[in-house]
């Protein structure tokens, strides 16, 4: 490949919302999916003790033990936290993105051998960091762009922030050829 791939875009909240959302699907395609901890081991014993503290709750305050309530409350509090962990995990995500990410502007350069990104805040001096293929071992292509996975960080490409659309394909091969794990989300 002798032409680079630039990718440009400024992160704005629909960049996020898509982002997001091919987060969101790919973590459940992959078995990440904060709902499929609703499975685990810990928060099955969460939920069941829970569930005890909730009856015996209730339990005690039909009887006329009006003391009990909190353990009811405690109850449904343990039923509740493996099930509000998605919303958690998003709001966190947001919070982030406010915080770090809103309306920054990135130009990412892409070719055989690495991946260069830059970064252009208005509060900040602009940023540049290179990583080779290597620090990468999947991909998800979803339909607003294509997500870039490695041990410690992942990288978001909008489909519309392609310089030239016709790179999308060659960016595609690229990544084929790369023996990325590739999972198809659109």
């Amino acid at each position: 490949m002798n032409v680079p791939i630039i990718v440009r875009y400024r992160f704005t909240e629909t960049t996020f919302n898509d982002y997001v959302a091919a987060e969101i699907r790919y973590l459940s395609v992959s078995g990440r999916d904060p709902l499929a901890n609703l499975t685990t081991g810990k928060s099955k014993i969460l939920m069941g003790v829970g569930l005890c503290l909730l009856g015996l709750g209730v339990t005690a305050v039909s009887v006329g033990a009006t003391k009990f309530w909190p353990v009811g409350l405690l109850g449904c509090l343990m039923i509740g936290l493996p099930i509000l962990e998605p919303w958690l995990i998003r709001r966190r995500l947001k919070k982030g993105f406010k915080a770090n990410y809103k309306d920054t502007e990135f130009e990412w350069t892409i070719d055989d051998k690495e991946i260069t990104v830059e970064t252009r805040t208005a509060s900040a001096n602009p940023t540049r960091s290179t990583f080779g293929w290597e620090m990468l071992s999947a991909a998800v292509d979803s339909s607003h762009g294509l997500l870039l996975y490695g041990p410690q960080s992942h990288c978001w490409l909008p489909l519309n922030g392609f310089v030239e659309q016709s790179q999308i394909e060659v960016f595609r091969s690229l990544v084929a050829s790369k023996n990325l794990r590739v999972s198809p989300l659109t």
